[in-house]
């Protein structure tokens, strides 16, 4: 697809691929996205949560594709005919998505972003893609359980 360059950042974790069950809290300018860890094939037990947090984040967005929609929809960016080598589960760095692809995203800060040097994230799970524009990120893998309901 184009110019389109995606760079993997997770190296020891990935999101269950059965229910990553994905949650986002927005303090102030950061963004902190928690989800299931994949314990099938890495070394946490089932339950057990990630969380990345991006600072200063400008706007995100968390919907399409779902794991289905990225091999059955050809006329979305992001789907398996235009990213073949795509690793599923995964969180990845996005440099060269037209300026057109952000129209949907939900604005999160009144931060000045001209000349600012916003980097877009991108994390593919089974429910849903989320995407952000924001400074940087930490990763915070936990050994804690979602609480019960």
């Amino acid at each position: 697809m184009g110019n389109i360059n995606l760079t993997k950042l997770n190296k020891n974790y990935q999101s269950d691929p059965n229910i990553a069950n994905p949650k986002i809290v927005i303090l102030e300018n950061n963004l902190a996205l928690s989800f299931e860890l994949n314990f099938y094939i890495f070394n946490f037990r089932e339950g057990e949560i990630g969380k990345i947090i991006f600072h200063n984040c400008y706007s995100y967005r968390l919907g399409k594709p779902n794991d289905e929609g990225f091999y059955l929809n050809d006329h979305e960016l992001w789907n398996k005919k235009n990213f073949s080598d795509l690793e599923w589960n995964c969180f990845y760095e996005v440099k060269n998505v037209p300026e057109s692809h952000f129209l949907d995203f939900q604005k999160i800060s009144s931060m000045d972003i001209s000349g600012n040097d916003l980097k877009h994230y991108i994390f593919f799970m089974k429910e849903k893609t989320f995407e952000c524009l924001a400074k940087s990120y930490t990763e915070d893998i936990l050994l804690t359980k979602y609480p019960k309901k």
